[in-house]
C-alpha cells in the first residue's frame, strides 16, 4: 500500500518530482522560504532561533507559530537546499494524508477499496493541493487522520503509551504551525468519544495529552497571543476569505474562478464576484468530484441512524458553516462567543475538513453499496441521471456560456468582461464534462458490474482521474534560481543598520520575458522587496506580514499612508520600495529616490530624516500606551532628540547635548550598546518592546520602557555605559522539558509494556 500511494504522489506531482522547479507560489516565497532558511542558518550555528528580526521591527519566532520551529521535518532543510527541502516535505504530505485516512477508515471496519476511495480523495482534494502554496496548512491537515487515528487506537485500550502516542500525533498539527487545525483536532477528539461511546474522563485525557505534548509550542504562543495582532483582529478580518456560497459548485464541477498570479481576471473575479476583499482565492479549488459527493450523501443516508453516522455529518455540516463564514453567521457567533476565537482568521481553511468529512462519508457510501446489492440499482441510476444533468449543463455552458455572462455582468471592470465570461464558461463546461463522464462510469459499475472487485475499484479509479485532471494544474511550481535572486534594491542598502518598507500598488511584470506567469511573479516579488523576501538577503523590513507582529507596532501602522509619509523614519526606516501610482505623493513628503525598477514599476527612496537604530534622547513621559500612540501619531515630540517614554515617575529634567551612541553590536537575541552619556536621558533601541527582554546596564538589571509606542528604551545616567539587550522566549525551556518529560514518560511505559514475559492483560483477565 505504502509503495503505491508514493507512486500515486509521485504521479499526481510529476512536474515537481521530474524537475528542478521549486514549489513558490504566494506565501512559499514571501514566508517559508525566509523563515526556514532562518531557521535552518540559526540552527547550523549551534543556536536556536527565538526572535525573529526581519519583519514589524522583529518578533518572536517560536512564538508566531507559522514558523514551525519545533516540527521535525524541518531537519531536512539542514540536510537539503532550501529549494529541494521544501518540495520534499510538500510531496511528502499527501502520502502521509493518504495513509492517515486509509488508516481511520480500516479501523472503523471499511474494506480497502472504500478506505482507498477515501484516501485519495482527501489526498488529493482540491483543498490539499491548493495548499501548496501555503504549506503549513498542507502539513496540519496530513497530519489531523493520523492524530484522530491514534485518539481511536487509544479508546480501544486506554493507557499512557497510546494517550502519548495520540498526543504527540495531535500536536504535530500545532507543531506544523496551525493552531486553527490544532483546536479542530481537540474538538474531534471530542467528538470520536461521542463516536465510540467512550467514558468523557477519555476525552479529558486525550485533550490533555495533546496539550501536554504541545506544551513546547502552546507556552510561546500564548506568551505572544496577548501582544500580537492576531488576538486583536476585527470582525471582518476574521472573516476575510469566507467561501463564497457559489464556490461549492467546484466540489462536483472543479475549479472554475481561480486564475494566475496577479491576473486581472481572477483579481476581478475574487474582488466582484466572490468578495474575497483580498483580490484572490484563499483555495484555488474545492473540487473532489460528483462521484465523492453522490457516494458521501449516500452514506449519510444509510448509516443516518448509526451514532458514527451522525456524528460525522453533524461535523462536516458545521464546519461547512464556518467555512462559509460570514454568509452563514457560525464564524461571527464563534467570533463573538469564543474568545480566543480572534485569532482565527480565513474560514475558508475549514474547507480542507470538510473535503475530510466528505472523503470518510464517501467510505461510507461505498462500503454500504459493497454490502448492500440492492442499494445498487437505485445508487446507480440516481448518479447516472446526475451525470447526464451534468453532461448536459456543460455543453450547454460551452454553447451558450450563460453562466459565463452572468458571472461577467457582475464584473465592475467592463473590459474584462469578455474574458471573464470565456473564462468561466470555459472551465466549468471543461469540469462538468469530465465529472460527468467519470460520474457515468461509476453509474455503470454500480448497475451492471458483476465481478466484486470491479464493483469495488471503479470509483476509486475514476476519483483519481477526475482528481488528476482537474486539481493536478492548480499546484504551481517556479525557477530554483529564483531563490538565489538578487535585488537591485538590496544591492543598495545591503550591509547598513537601517530598515526598508515596501508600499504595493499595481504589480507590473515584464510582457515580453520568456518566463511563466509563476516566474514573472517571483521574480517581481524579490526585485520590489515585498514582504518578507528581503530577509532572503539579510536585509530587515518594517512591514507587518507575519502574525507575531506587535500589536503596539501595528497600531502605528492603522493609518499606512501616515505611517509610510511620517512615522516610518522615526523607527529606522531610511529605504521605501514605492509603486509608482505612490511616487508622487512620497516624493513630496521630502523623501529622494536613489533607485528605480521601471521594469516592475517600483522606485526605491531614501528618507534623510531617518532616526538611528539606537540614540540618546530626553524623556517625555507619559501615563500609558494610549497617550503615548497618540504623542507618535500627532508628532508632539521633537523625534530623535526627545523619546515619548511610559513611565511610572518622571525622569529628571537634562538640558543640553544628551551624548551618543559609541556602537552597536546586534544579534538576533542580543544587542549590545555603548554609550558615552552627558547627562540624564534614555537609550532609545528602534527595536519591537515585547515581552521576554531583559536590559542590563553595566552589568546591572534594568527595566526595560516602552518607547514611542513600539520599541525599547532604557534610563542611562552620566558616564559611559554597556546596555545590553538579550530575549529568551518566555517560559520556552520550562514548556520544552516539559513535553520531552510527557513525551518519555509514554516511551517508557511502551517499552515496559513490550517487555518480554510481561503479561498486559488486565487484571480481571489474569485472575
Amino acid at each position: 500500500m505504502s509503495g503505491g500511494v508514493v507512486l500515486a504522489s509521485a504521479l499526481f506531482f510529476h512536474r515537481a518530482v521530474l524537475s528542478s522547479n521549486v514549489f513558490i507560489a504566494r506565501d512559499i516565497l514571501r514566508v517559508y522560504y525566509p523563515l526556514h532558511a532562518y531557521w535552518a542558518q540559526r540552527v547550523r550555528s549551534g543556536a536556536f532561533p527565538d526572535w525573529y528580526p526581519f519583519d514589524g521591527l522583529g518578533q518572536p519566532f517560536a512564538g508566531m507559530v507559522v514558523s514551525g520551529a519545533f516540527h521535525p521535518l524541518n531537519l531536512t532543510y539542514l540536510a537539503l537546499p532550501l529549494g529541494a527541502a521544501l518540495k520534499v516535505n510538500t510531496v511528502l504530505c499527501f502520502p502521509v494524508a493518504f495513509l492517515g485516512v486509509y488508516a481511520l477508515a480500516r479501523r472503523f471496519g471499511a474494506q480497502v477499496p472504500p478506505a482507498v476511495l477515501g484516501a485519495l480523495l482527501f489526498a488529493f482534494s482540491g483543498c490539499l493541493v491548493s495548499s501548496t502554496n501555503n504549506v503549513l496548512y498542507l502539513m496540519a491537515a496530513a497530519t489531523v487522520p493520523w492524530a484522530l487515528w491514534g485518539a481511536d487506537r487509544f479508546l480501544e485500550r486506554p493507557g499512557w503509551p497510546r494517550a502519548s502516542a495520540a498526543g504527540a500525533l495531535a500536536a504535530l498539527v500545532l507543531l506544523a504551525g496551525d493552531i486553527q487545525a490544532f483546536a479542530l483536532t481537540l474538538l474531534l477528539f471530542v467528538a470520536l468519544v461521542v463516536c465510540r461511546q467512550a467514558r468523557w474522563w477519555l476525552a479529558g485525557t486525550l485533550v490533555g495529552s495533546a496539550l501536554a505534548a504541545s506544551l513546547v509550542q502552546l507556552d510561546p504562543t500564548w506568551q505572544v497571543l496577548s501582544q500580537a495582532r492576531p488576538g486583536q483582529q476585527t470582525l471582518a478580518e476574521v472573516t476575510a476569505w469566507s467561501t463564497h456560497p457559489l464556490r461549492l459548485l467546484e466540489l462536483v464541477l472543479g475549479p472554475a474562478f481561480a486564475r494566475g498570479p496577479n491576473d486581472p481576471v481572477g483579481t476581478a473575479i475574487a474582488t466582484d464576484l466572490l468578495d474575497t476583499s483580498q483580490g484572490t482565492l484563499w483555495s484555488d479549488s474545492l473540487y473532489i468530484g460528483l462521484p465523492a459527493v453522490f457516494l458521501a450523501l449516500c452514506g449519510a443516508w444509510v448509516y443516518r441512524r448509526s451514532r458514527l453516522g451522525r456524528t460525522l455529518f453533524v461535523c462536516t455540516a458545521l464546519l461547512l458553516a464556518l467555512a462559509l463564514g460570514r454568509r452563514a453567521g457560525l464564524a461571527t457567533l464563534a467570533y463573538h462567543l469564543v474568545p480566543f476565537w480572534h485569532a482565527f482568521r480565513y474560514p475558508e481553511k475549514w474547507m480542507a475538513y470538510v473535503s475530510l468529512g466528505v472523503s470518510l462519508g464517501a467510505v461510507g457510501g461505498l462500503q454500504a453499496l459493497l454490502e448492500k446489492p440492492s442499494l445498487r440499482p437505485w445508487a446507480g441510476r440516481v448518479l447516472g441521471i446526475c451525470g447526464l444533468l451534468s453532461l448536459a449543463f456543460g455543453a450547454e455552458e460551452q454553447r451558450l456560456g450563460r453562466v459565463g455572462r452572468w458571472v461577467a455582468d457582475r464584473i465592475e471592470n467592463a473590459a474584462l468582461r469578455p474574458e471573464v465570461a470565456s473564462h468561466v464558461s470555459g472551465e466549468l463546461a471543461r469540469g462538468a464534462i469530465i465529472t460527468a463522464v467519470l460520474a457515468c462510469l461509476v453509474a455503470a459499475a454500480f448497475l451492471w458490474a458483476r465481478h466484486p472487485q470491479l464493483l469495488a475499484w471503479v470509483p476509486a479509479v475514476c476519483s483519481f482521474l477526475g482528481l488528476f485532471w482537474l486539481n493536478e494544474p492548480q499546484y504551481a511550481l517556479g525557477l530554483p534560481d529564483l531563490l538565489e535572486l538578487t535585488s537591485p534594491f538590496p544591492a543598495t542598502v545591503h550591509g547598513t543598520p537601517w530598515r526598508v518598507l515596501y508600499l504595493g500598488g499595481a504589480h507590473r511584470a515584464p510582457i515580453d520575458s520568456t518566463l511563466s506567469a509563476m516566474d514573472r511573479w517571483a521574480l517581481g516579488a524579490v526585485s520590489i522587496l515585498e514582504p518578507v523576501t528581503p530577509a532572503l538577503e539579510g536585509v530587515e523590513a518594517a512591514n507587518t506580514y507575519l502574525p507575531a507582529v506587535s500589536a503596539r507596532v501595528f497600531d502605528l501602522m492603522d493609518d499606512e499612508r501616515a505611517w509610510v509619509l511620517e512615522r516610518a523614519g522615526l523607527f529606522s526606516v531610511r529605504y521605501l520600495s514605492i509603486a509608482e501610482e505612490n511616487e508622487a505623493e512620497v516624493a513630496r513628503s521630502g523623501k529622494r529616490v536613489i533607485d528605480s525598477l521601471p521594469t516592475f514599476g517600483y522606485f526605491l527612496f531614501e528618507d534623510p530624516a531617518v532616526v538611528p537604530r539606537a540614540y540618546l534622547a530626553r524623556p517625555v513621559c507619559v501615563d500609558g500606551a494610549a497617550q503615548s500612540l497618540a504623542a507618535v501619531r500627532t508628532r508632539s515630540f521633537l523625534r530623535g532628540v526627545e523619546a515619548v517614554v511610559e513611565c511610572r515617575h518622571p525622569f529628571a529634567a537634562s538640558v543640553g547635548s544628551l551624548g551618543e551612541v559609541v556602537s552597536v553590536a546586534s544579534k538576533p537575541e542580543r544587542v549590545a550598546v555603548q554609550v558615552r552619556a552627558h547627562a540624564s536621558a534614555v537609550l532609545v533601541l528602534n527595536d519591537a518592546f515585547y515581552a521576554g527582554w531583559k536590559a542590563t546596564v553595566d552589568g546591572a538589571e534594568t527595566p526595560i520602557l516602552a518607547a514611542n509606542h513600539a520599541v525599547r528604551a532604557v534610563a542611562v545616567e552620566p558616564g559611559t555605559h554597556e546596555v545590553i539587550f538579550t530575549y529568551r522566549t518566555p517560559g520556552g525551556r520550562a514548556a520544552a522539558c516539559l513535553t520531552l518529560l510527557f513525551l518519555l514518560g509514554g516511551l517508557v511505559a511502551s517499552a515496559r509494556k513490550a517487555m518480554p514475559g510481561r503479561d498486559t492483560r488486565p487484571a480481571a483477565v489474569r485472575t
